[in-house]
């Protein structure tokens, strides 16, 4: 219903040039400083996902609806934080 009521907004401000390059160059900054960061990461599966856990990556895939955030980024980047 958001996007109905959006959709001029959304097209002019999200998809703009400026707001594409930015969320690139964050996504990258962050997926660095996350390598860089060394995590211990356990391998964990699907089903043992705590709520926490489950609800973090779900936010930080929300991000991803921006133009330029890489999904795969978001969730790799939501799991390990």
């Amino acid at each position: 219903m958001i996007g109905v009521i959006a959709v001029d907004f959304i097209k002019q401000v999200l998809f703009s040039p400026s707001v594409v390059a930015s969320a690139l160059i964050i996504g990258a900054l962050l997926i660095f400083a996350v390598e860089a960061k060394n995590f211990k990461v356990q391998t964990i599966e699907a089903t043992n996902i705590g709520f926490k856990q489950a609800i973090v990556i779900g936010l930080v895939q929300c991000l991803a609806m921006i133009p330029g955030t890489s999904r795969s980024g978001a969730t790799i980047i939501g799991a390990v934080t």
